[in-house]
């Protein structure tokens, strides 16, 4: 009689398990943001950006006024890296702001669009481990007022960057 009972207690909690894994495939089956959202609750998702007002940055091409630089001139490469290298320390106010209020330490990651002028046109946080919206905004509208060399492209230069962040 003990292992009639047993193995019936096994049988009810297995159908119970595997009713359990239908429903769950079932209702995540049909939302797929569903499980992604149980997954994703607590990862931090930058939202500070700013883009030129008009410009689709996925399509985005100009026309120039003067003929295009020679391509193989230009190093866009060492043109960014030095870019960013020399402007680093402008987004420090943001930082030493954001310190009064709590200890942060980390990296930021940005996105820029560069018009063939070499005036800025779209900034935005596409990553952030000090997770800061106040800083955030602040490191976009500092970065949307920079103007780099003209890149001699007649479509928007995209780049990505990353700024670390640490205090002693």
């Amino acid at each position: 009689m003990d292992r009639k009972l047993i193995f019936i207690s096994a049988a009810v909690f297995a159908v119970l398990v595997c009713g359990a894994m239908i429903v769950a495939w079932y209702v995540t089956g049909q939302d797929s943001n569903f499980s992604a959202s149980l997954v994703d609750a607590t990862k931090y998702k930058p939202q500070s950006r700013w883009i030129e007002e008009g410009l689709d940055p996925d399509v985005s091409t100009f026309e120039m006024a003067a003929p295009p630089l020679r391509q193989d001139r230009i190093d866009n490469d060492t043109l960014v890296h030095a870019f960013v290298q020399d402007h680093y320390a402008d987004l420090m106010p943001c930082y030493q702001t954001a310190l009064e209020e709590e200890d942060l330490a980390g990296r930021l990651d940005m996105r820029f669009g560069v018009k063939p002028d070499g005036t800025i046109a779209l900034v935005e946080v596409i990553g952030s481990e000090l997770e800061n919206l106040a800083l955030e905004n602040c490191a976009v509208e500092t970065a949307r007022h920079w103007r780099l060399p003209p890149t001699g492209k007649e479509n928007l230069m995209k780049f990505n960057a990353d700024f670390t962040f640490s205090y002693e």
